[in-house]
């Protein structure tokens, strides 16, 4: 059932942000030909409204056909329902609106959580309680076990994981002395960190959870605009990072991963899964912003030259720009894809 509701969530999530794209296309007087779950070869499909609704059979993302967005269509120079025929703002909030519509489910879903759970405290004020140890870790070596609390690093006093991440990144590989509580007991080890691409760690993973308090709705709408756009920023601070080579590759999945995980939130609670389908949400917004050919932010950018400089870009040029993008880009997701596979069933 966890199964068929994370394929379902994803599912929802390209609805959302095809919609927000078909939607600003209708009130722009657009006429949009196509709306597509998947792509490839079409397992279902109703017209309605002379817009054909279908599902495709390769679940990688979606699409809206809009006439005039492809060059080689034989269309009247005229013709008043074509995307290129439209005014520069209209296209604008046209391509726009599909990473917007999915900051916009976002900050609802948001509310939802916020209102029926409470809001989160800070990532930092979770307690230092250990919650997995990994196999073959200096942690696994130093005899610590799930469930144990760290109350001290270095002689300093610890609540808080932070605390201890802290401390270990700060090590740069040199020996850390921790005092750790199991049961009615506390000892202390001295652990080594080890150090991985993106920094020194121990292999232990803290309990993530958090105290939720309740607020007033007024609070509830102010902490749920803000939520995603800290999101954000955590993201765009992590792809940097990843671009600059201090996060390895093995941590970017794909969409069999993002099914994995929404699997795995939705076996937990509804807590967790709403905290998934923001996330995510966030990420496929702000990942189709990214000024790269074949997303909507690619599209935004030949638009801000328009812009700019008061001059159309070649439709050609550009439908050859978001071609090469999309193979690419199709190309990697596969290749993610046969990974996360892989990585999933021990391969």
């Amino acid at each position: 059932m966890s199964l068929f509701l994370a394929i379902l969530a994803l599912g929802l999530i390209i609805i959302v942000h095809e919609a927000g794209h078909m939607v600003v296309a209708l009130w722009s007087g657009m006429r949009v030909e196509r709306f597509s779950i998947g792509f490839g070869p079409v397992i279902a499909r109703l017209k309605l409204r002379g817009i054909v609704f279908q599902i495709a059979a390769i679940p990688l993302g979606g699409f809206v056909q809009i006439a005039g967005m492809n060059p080689h269509e034989q269309l009247p120079a005229d013709d008043p329902g074509s995307f290129e025929n439209k005014s520069l703002f209209r296209r604008i909030a046209t391509i726009f609106a599909g990473p917007g519509t999915n900051y916009l489910f976002a900050f609802v879903l948001c509310v939802v959580l916020f209102a029926v759970f409470g809001v989160p405290a800070s990532p930092a004020r979770v307690p230092a309680v250990i919650d997995t140890v990994e196999r073959g870790s200096p942690a696994e070596a130093a005899g610590l076990k799930p469930a144990d609390r760290v109350v001290a690093v270095n002689g300093e006093p610890t609540e808080w994981s932070e605390q201890v991440r802290g401390t270990v990144r700060a090590s740069r590989g040199g020996p850390v002395k921790v005092r750790v509580a199991r049961a009615e007991r506390t000892f202390d080890v001295t652990i080594r960190p080890r150090q991985h691409s993106d920094g020194y760690r121990v292999g232990i993973a803290f309990a993530t959870s958090r105290e939720w308090r309740p607020l007033p709705i007024g609070e509830v709408l102010v902490k749920a605009a803000g939520y995603p756009i800290e999101i954000s920023r955590l993201q765009l601070d992590g792809l940097w990072r990843l671009v600059r080579g201090e996060v390895s590759t093995d941590e970017v999945g794909g969409p069999v991963m993002i099914v994995s995980q929404l699997k795995s939130s939705f076996d937990k609670d509804l807590r967790t899964a709403l905290s998934w389908m923001i996330l995510l949400n966030v990420v496929v917004g702000l990942m189709n912003l990214l000024p790269l050919p074949a997303l909507d932010g690619g599209r935004l950018a030949f638009l801000a030259y328009n812009v700019v400089t008061r001059r159309r870009v070649n439709v050609r040029f550009e439908a050859a720009v978001h071609m090469v993008g999309f193979v690419l880009l199709f190309g990697l997701i596969i290749v993610i894809t046969f990974r996360d596979v892989r990585r999933i069933f021990g391969g």
